[in-house]
Order: structure tokens, then sequence, then C-alpha cells
């Protein structure tokens, strides 16, 4: 029953004009203090904030289900190559190199798949890196270190994805390669796309999600040096830096066996180091998961209370179910069976 609050007895009114002005005053404010009322008795009643579980880390459970899907993704490549590799030495001993070219390309096939069948946890290099942070390295024919210092100026026009227009490259070799390359990244910086040079080489690089529109994309134009003049033509860009190449490895005869069993033992390497890091990132992924609780008196703590606020009696609503998911998921079975036993 609304209660509707009390006033202290009103002031004569006055007569006349004033008296209706202090009429429809009051009224106001007997109308406001019962809304007033009103909502507060339909108002639930405030409840305490919810406890942040300890169990809780945000993102952790997606860390290390990507760091686990580049793990098996490891393996499973570890296990072609190690199988291709006994064939291309039972190859140079005298067997059937063509039997081979079935487990190459399916080899190449599971390669190209890598940056989603990894959970974008390795590169093309077979390096850690964090999901979407993957590069690609390539080259692009014709833009390389001898080009940048060839004789003559010559204006460059590029066309990427994204860019509303070309942009203009003043190559001139007398400002020095250091000069053309910081001119180069500053161009580039808006569409994604980095210059260095790696060795005797000059080396681009873009996100791996971004390179196929690159790699269909890009137009170079010059002024008949270096380049064309006129319309821009589709640039030649190669892939550079990969670990596995397997579609460039040969069969034909005892040297192209030689050179590819070589190539795939140079990645079985640097697959191997690549499946110890994703080793040890999944145990300190492990070891955050399991640093909360600190230990199994706690973790037992948590599970009796939940036993005891949500029995037979006590249906599971969406806001603890929605709060249990992340502790849940950031428990290990070991634990829980010793729990349970």
């Amino acid at each position: 029953m609304v209660q509707i609050p009390s006033f202290a007895p009103p002031r004569p009114l006055a007569t006349g004009s004033n008296a209706a002005a202090q009429l429809q005053t009051l009224r106001g404010q007997t109308r406001s203090a019962v809304a007033a009322a009103e909502v507060r008795a339909v108002q639930p009643p405030e409840r305490p904030p919810r406890p942040i579980s300890p169990f809780r880390e945000p993102g952790l459970h997606q860390r290390v289900a990507a760091a686990q899907q580049g793990l098996d993704y490891a393996e499973g490549l570890q296990q072609r190559l190690g199988a291709l590799q006994s064939g291309l030495s039972a190859a140079l001993a005298g067997g059937d190199a063509e039997a081979l070219r079935k487990p190459l390309r399916d080899l190449d096939q599971a390669w190209q798949q890598r940056e989603t069948a990894a959970g974008g946890m390795l590169d093309g290099r077979l390096r850690l890196v964090e999901p979407g942070q993957a590069r690609k390295l390539f080259t692009v024919r014709g833009l390389d270190l001898a080009a940048l210092a060839e004789a003559g100026a010559e204006t460059l026009k590029l066309s990427l994805p994204g860019q509303a227009r070309p942009l203009s490259f003043a190559l001139d070799p007398s400002r020095g390669t250091s000069s053309a390359i910081a001119e180069l990244n500053r161009l580039l910086q808006p569409a994604g796309v980095r210059a260095a040079v790696a060795g005797s080489e000059l080396l681009f690089s873009s996100a791996e999600t971004a390179w196929p529109a690159l790699r269909d994309s890009l137009r170079i134009s010059g002024n008949g040096l270096r380049f064309p003049s006129g319309q821009a033509m589709p640039a030649r860009l190669e892939v550079a830096g990969e670990a596995l190449q397997p579609a460039q490895w040969r069969l034909d005869d005892p040297a192209a066996l030689r050179a590819s069993l070589a190539q795939a033992s140079k990645a079985q390497a640097a697959l191997d180091a690549a499946k110890s890091g994703l080793d040890a990132r999944l145990s300190d992924l492990d070891g955050a998961a399991s640093s909360t609780p600190a230990d199994l008196a706690e973790l037992q703590d948590f599970v009796q209370a939940f036993a005891q606020r949500h029995g037979a009696d006590a249906p599971l609503g969406y806001e603890e179910a929605a709060g249990l998911m992340p502790a849940v998921k950031g428990l290990q079975r070991e634990r829980v069976l010793r729990l349970l036993a």
C-alpha cells in the first residue's frame, strides 16, 4: 500500500488573486510528493554489488584456446613434414619419388591454411605472434636496392588498396638509400605497408589479413626508366622469408631430392622451435589460470559455497551462469578430479 506523506497544516490562504495562486502551488506540491512516494514504492530494493570472481581473468580462456589451436596445428604439420622427410630419404636410397607428390601437395595445402588453422599464433617464419599480428614479407619486382641506387631520378606512382589516389614517390639516387626507404615508409604507412633492408634485399611487409588485397591490387607506373610510363601496371609481388615453401620443392632427380630434404630439415628445426614456444606459452597461461585460486583449499571453499547457494531447489539464472563460465573454463581437469575424489 502506498504511504502518502503527511503535510503540515496549510497556512491561511490570502484573499483575492493571491489565494488562487497559493492554492495552485499547494496542489502541485501534493502531486509531486505523491508521485515520489509511488516511485519509491514500485522500485525494487537495491541489490548489493556482485562480487568479482577470483577465477575471472578477462580474455584468458581465449588466449588458452588460441595457443592450444596453434600447438595442435604445429604438431599436425610436424607429423606431415616428418613423413615427407622419411619419404625423401627413402627416395634417395632408390625408392619411388613419384609417390611423394601427393604428400608434398598435402603439406603445401596445410601450410597455406596456417593463418587460420594455427589460431593466428604463428607467422610465415614460424615465429610466435599474438593473434592478428602476423605480417607477410614480400618483395616487389623492379623495386629493389639496385633500383634505388640506379642512376637517374624517376617519379613512381603507386596505387594501393584503400587509398583514394595514387601515391607519388620521387626516387632520386643522389639522396641515398636510407633517405629513399624513409620516404617510402612515410608514404606507405597509411596503407599499413612497411619497407626495410634485410641483408641484400629490400623487403616489404603488410598484415597477413591485408595481403590478398595488396597482392591483387598494387599497381606501379613510372617515367619509363625503371617502370613503364602511362597506365599503372600490376606489380609482381613475391612472398619472402617463409619457413616452409613446399610448392618450390622438387622431386625430379637426386640433386632435387637432396635439396628438398635439406629444406625440409631446416623447416623441421623451425617447427620444433615453434612447438617449444607454444608449449611454453601454454604453461604460462596454465599457471595464470591455476594461480587463482591459489590452492585447492580455496577452490574447495568456492565449490562448497556455490553448492549451498545453488542447490536442487535454486535454479541457476542467466547472471549466475554468465559469471560462472569464465571460472569453469579456467579450471584444470586434474584439479577438479582431485576435489571430487
